[in-house]
């Protein structure tokens, strides 16, 4: 039987935000991820990952998931968000560092979520929701 996710649970939101839209090389960067599950079903496994732009790098050990500090967690490897309950959110946040200035000044962060969730069938179901874009300006540090 082909499962559509639409059909059997609403799926969940990724909202990034970052602290800043402009950096210089060198400059940190804080984005934050509001997971939330607005279905009747909570996530399981549900995993954020952030494929940074090669212009930035994560800060290490900079990783929270609902407050909570996620030491040796990094966002290109998945940072597990746990359960998300329904009709609840989780927040992510994590740091990177401009390492270098992109051709166009230009580079865009956006991140996706894997989870799984129990239809009323008692049917595990994987899915997945990307984020919203952040585009980003990086210079180099003006002398």
């Amino acid at each position: 039987m082909n499962r559509s996710l639409s059909h059997e649970h609403t799926p969940p939101s990724v909202t990034q935000s970052a602290n800043s839209t402009e950096l210089t090389i060198g400059g940190t960067i804080v984005f934050t991820f509001a997971i939330s599950n607005p279905g009747t079903a909570p996530l399981a496994r549900a995993v954020l990952r952030d494929m940074l732009p090669a212009e930035l790098s994560f800060a290490e050990n900079s990783v929270t998931v609902g407050g909570a500090a996620a030491p040796g967690v990094d966002p290109e490897s998945g940072i597990p968000v746990g359960p998300v309950a329904p009709k609840a959110s989780v927040s992510v946040l994590f740091a990177a560092i401009a390492v270098r200035e992109p051709q166009n000044l230009i580079a865009v962060n956006l991140a996706d979520l894997s989870f799984e969730f129990v239809a009323e069938d008692g049917l595990t179901v994987p899915g997945t929701a990307q984020s919203n874009p952040i585009t980003l300006m990086i210079n180099e540090e003006e002398e």
